[in-house]
């Protein structure tokens, strides 16, 4: 009879209120917890970090292991001009690597000259540095007897028909070459450059370095008072003298 009412009993409990001791060492643990989780937030908050009105600040210690690299020379152009080919050409391509953009016209006896010694060169750093020639200043059937003849399709050549990108850089004679580092210093040289000069320059290229303009021969301009077309070699522009020098660096950082 005891032992059915002690089971009966263990059904009904009534609730055992702790001990002051108890209580005292069930409310630290609580406080130790909030006080991990709070300094596991704030070390949180440190790492990804907030500035005022909650504009984000790049961690000092990732931002340095972190690279800088260019966008590419072609980055933001809305019209980029397909291949002489009428192949699409892919700008993120040239992203975060050293680039040299060969600017020639197809009626430019200079251009036709020296491109197969930018194409030798452009073999020779081929994997480490990209090379682009960007034509302008004449028809697309022009451009690609050019490219034919001359055997300069080794590497991607661009019908700028509009001149977006001679714009973009500047360029108002050919050749003339932009040389990119791989972060986005740029130099432009007008007038043209032997292979053993472009090839010193395109090593000072994958260095990191613009470096300095060399010395640059001829280059060619459409003369105002020519006919379409028509040749006027030995200067830079209309302010320049024919046969005079032909180099106009243009160095941006």
């Amino acid at each position: 009879m005891n032992a059915v009412q002690s089971r009966g009993h263990q059904g009904h409990k009534r609730p055992i209120t702790p001990s002051a001791a108890v209580l005292d060492r069930r409310r630290g643990r609580p406080n130790r917890v909030r006080g991990a989780a709070l300094a596991a937030a704030m070390a949180g908050l440190t790492l990804s970090g907030c500035g005022t009105a909650g504009t984000p600040v790049v961690d000092s210690t990732r931002a340095v292991a972190v690279p800088v690299v260019s966008a590419g020379p072609f980055h933001g152009v809305a019209d980029l001009p397909a291949t002489v080919g009428g192949s699409t050409f892919d700008a993120a391509s040239l992203a975060g690597r050293p680039v040299v953009l060969w600017f020639w016209a197809p009626w430019c006896a200079i251009c036709r000259s020296e491109a197969p010694a930018v194409t030798k060169v452009a073999s020779e750093y081929a994997g480490r540095v990209s090379f682009v020639g960007v034509a302008g200043q004449g028809s697309l059937s022009d451009m690609n007897v050019f490219v034919n003849q001359t055997h300069a399709g080794a590497f991607p050549q661009l019908a700028d028909v509009n001149n977006v990108l001679w714009k973009r850089f500047a360029v108002s004679a050919q050749p003339a070459f932009a040389f990119i580092t791989a972060t986005g210093g740029t130099n432009l040289v007008v007038g043209s450059i032997d292979q053993q000069s472009l090839r010193a320059r395109v090593a000072q290229l994958t260095a990191g370095l613009v470096g300095t303009a060399p010395d640059t021969g001829r280059s060619c301009t459409s003369g105002a008072s020519h006919k379409p077309g028509s040749l006027d070699c030995g200067s830079a522009g209309p302010h320049h003298t024919s046969g005079g020098p032909s180099t106009a660096p243009m160095t941006t950082r």
